[in-house]
């Protein structure tokens, strides 16, 4: 993500009938300019945070920002179809449960992975569904000691989302099964390696402060869950005394 410490004035183009000099004008909430040309980029890199630019895609399939309101920052940049670009990803929290919805475009693995890296989540659950395309699913082969990968570049729904969290490497790491439904009602699952929201995808995460992390296994030649903490004795409740009867 660019940090968009600098927006360079849109250039003035050359005045022929068939181009149009793009329009500056100042934000007010910021000082910087913002371009309000069609189609045209002024410069801006399409991930900056301060750069609003509305238009077609530009060339070699280049995407431009479509925000509801003009002049809104917009989060994360990834190309769609169709040539506009929806707000990334919304968030919102209630306690240990965090709500997390992913817009079109958008990877569903990289964006739970960034967001439990920034919500400094380590341990826990995510449940979702939705619709994805260009998923990539596997399943895996104890003989080989490998998975056997398949892509689905169609739009699939997604029936079921269901993941673990815990750490690999001091980082959070998901490990999430996915179950995806075709037209003709017709079901294909297994370990998700990647896929990206095709309308919308909601998710639910549910924290918790469990200690564990992904450690190498011998006989499986996988990285499995290890809890890295003894489990706490449940504490007794003591028995309460009879109630005595009266007279």
């Amino acid at each position: 993500m660019s940090s968009g410490t600098s927006v360079p004035t849109a250039e003035p183009l050359s005045t022929t009938s068939s181009e149009r000099r793009p329009r500056v004008r100042r934000s007010s909430s910021s000082s910087r300019p913002v371009s309000t040309s069609v189609g045209v980029s002024g410069g801006v890199s399409c991930c900056d945070r301060s750069a609003v630019t509305v238009g077609p895609p530009g060339p070699a399939g280049r995407t431009h920002h479509s925000p509801s309101r003009l002049g809104a920052p917009s989060q994360r940049c990834f190309p769609v179809a169709g040539g506009y670009h929806r707000p990334a990803m919304d968030t919102r929290q209630h306690g240990s449960t965090h709500v997390v919805r992913l817009d079109r475009g958008e990877p569903v693995i990289a964006s739970l992975s960034a967001y439990l890296g920034r919500a400094r989540i380590l341990g826990g659950a995510v449940v979702g569904l939705g619709a994805v395309a260009d998923a990539e699913i596997g399943c895996y082969d104890p003989e080989r000691r490998e998975y056997d990968r398949r892509r689905i570049p169609e739009t699939r729904e997604l029936l079921s989302f269901v993941g673990t969290i815990s750490r690999l490497d001091g980082r959070p790491f998901l490990h999430a099964h996915v179950v995806l439904g075709a037209p003709d009602h017709s079901v294909l699952g297994g370990h998700l390696f990647e896929a990206r929201v095709a309308i919308t995808g909601e998710f639910v995460i549910q924290a918790a402060a469990i200690a564990s992390e992904r450690q190498y296994d011998e006989d499986t030649g996988l990285k499995l869950l290890r809890f890295t903490a003894p489990a706490r004795p449940r504490p007794s409740r003591p028995r309460a005394a009879p109630r005595r009867r009266s007279p």
